[in-house]
């Protein structure tokens, strides 16, 4: 173990000197050093060196020649699953919408639905920060929260066709057509 300059650490050294070390709860969709550095001197004002793990030495690998290219490999990330988005207590039950690289989908509240693992990844990654003041000491503290309720109930293939009941085998219907 050495010793790093707080500023001179990398994400990753933070991340693990907060999590290890300190024992705070990181977010993993946080992504910033800035977010990491402040839920740190948050903790300990007086922080200003983090202890690193030494790097193990690298090893030289050799690669073995390609003989035969593998067939092309199903994105697990297009698997359908069945999920619920819970209502929202400001947007009440309109409809979700979640983007994925440019590819837009909008999502009923309050209904079993089958929809992509990419976008199931981007709901379950969505968070949303609160702040909460304390009258006593006068400090502001933050936490980060998921930002949607979501209730997953397993990929499709896995569950029987008429899981989602009528209104959900429309919507499969729809996605399985989509995947194509």
């Amino acid at each position: 173990m050495k010793k790093v300059a707080l500023q001179d650490a990398t994400f990753d050294q933070l991340k693990a000197h907060a999590t290890q070390v300190m024992g705070l709860d990181i977010h993993p969709a946080i992504k910033k050093e800035d977010k990491i550095l402040a839920k740190m001197l948050a903790a300990d004002e007086t922080l200003t060196e983090v202890m690193v793990a030494d790097e193990p030495e690298k090893v030289k690998t050799v690669k073995p020649a390609a003989t035969k290219k593998a067939p092309a490999a199903v994105d697990p990330m297009d698997d359908l699953v069945w999920i619920m988005v819970q209502p929202d207590p400001i947007d009440g039950d309109n409809d979700l919408s979640v983007s994925v690289n440019g590819s837009m989908i909008l999502i009923p509240r309050s209904k079993k639905v089958p929809v992509k693992m990419k976008y199931l990844h981007v709901l379950r990654n969505c968070i949303k920060t609160e702040y909460v003041f304390d009258q006593r000491s006068g400090k502001t503290t933050s936490k980060d929260i998921p930002a949607h309720a979501v209730s997953e109930y397993g990929r499709c293939a896995d569950l029987p066709e008429n899981f989602g009941g009528e209104e959900g085998s429309e919507f499969l219907a729809v996605a399985l057509r989509s995947k194509r």
